[in-house]
């Protein structure tokens, strides 16, 4: 599974566990609601120029390409560095 390599701007992140409390305290442990998903950075492509590899990010749940129970996306993609 991490033999992995991205090309170009391609990363390679594993989703980190998201924790949500409703207001009577029950906890959700997926994400139904669409917000941004957390995830660690296993690989970057060649041409990947914002983010390092274990960097934490935030990204939309809804791109990129499950391969391994890990996500392929563009380096576009990704929200923000944690």
């Amino acid at each position: 599974m991490r033999n992995i390599k991205p090309i170009g701007t391609r990363v390679l992140i594993e989703s980190l566990p998201t924790e949500s409390k409703t207001e009577s305290g029950l906890i959700l442990s997926d994400n139904p609601t669409g917000k941004p998903v957390r995830g660690m950075v296993l690989a970057i492509g060649v041409e990947c120029k914002l983010v390092s590899v274990k960097d934490e990010v935030l990204y939309n749940p809804n791109s990129g390409t499950v391969v391994n129970d890990c996500l392929i996306l563009d380096e576009n993609n990704i929200l923000a560095i944690i």
